[in-house]
């Protein structure tokens, strides 16, 4: 799983200290937790994102929802300026471990999707899908195929969200 904050730059600039206060707290109180929940390892937090690795594609998808619910309850009620809204992406691969990191096309690939996925949003790779469907209570939305920076081949995308499938 990849993870970021849409907007991180423009949160920075108009309050940098807050923004920084406000993705403490929230790594603190929702990511982290959740990904324990889900027996996934932060592998590195990536100054406003996270490489998070699962030993479960329905796991990771299932955490990626939950944390995405986490922070529409988390941000209501919050001004536009100081929302901390996350996209992630959910990908399956072969990847390279290492103590401190891990590497590989999978990671590559993850990594791309998630530009993919707009404020609040998850997308996966359709390996994901294809193990994920019937398990979890989602929507889907064929993406379709998408070129992605530096991969040779099109991918297919899936954008999934909260709510019955």
């Amino acid at each position: 799983m990849s993870l970021d904050v849409v907007g991180y730059s423009r949160l920075m600039n108009f309050d940098e200290e807050g923004t920084h206060a406000r993705l403490l707290s929230c790594r603190r109180l929702v990511l982290e937790p959740k990904i324990r929940e889900y027996l996934g390892r932060i592998v590195k937090n990536t100054g406003d994102g996270a490489l998070v690795e699962f030993g479960s594609a329905v796991d990771a998808v299932r955490c990626a929802l939950d944390m995405q619910e986490a922070m529409m309850v988390r941000n209501a009620g919050v001004q536009q300026s100081q929302r901390i809204d996350l996209r992630m992406a959910v990908g399956l691969g072969d990847i390279i471990v290492e103590p401190e990191d891990i590497y590989g096309h999978a990671v590559n690939l993850v990594s791309r999707i998630e530009g993919l996925a707009g404020p609040g949003g998850i997308c996966v790779s359709s390996d994901i899908w294809r193990l994920v469907r019937g398990t979890i209570r989602a929507q889907c939305v064929d993406l379709g195929e998408a070129m992605l920076k530096n991969i040779a081949d099109p991918v297919h995308v899936f954008a999934i969200s909260l709510g019955q499938k």
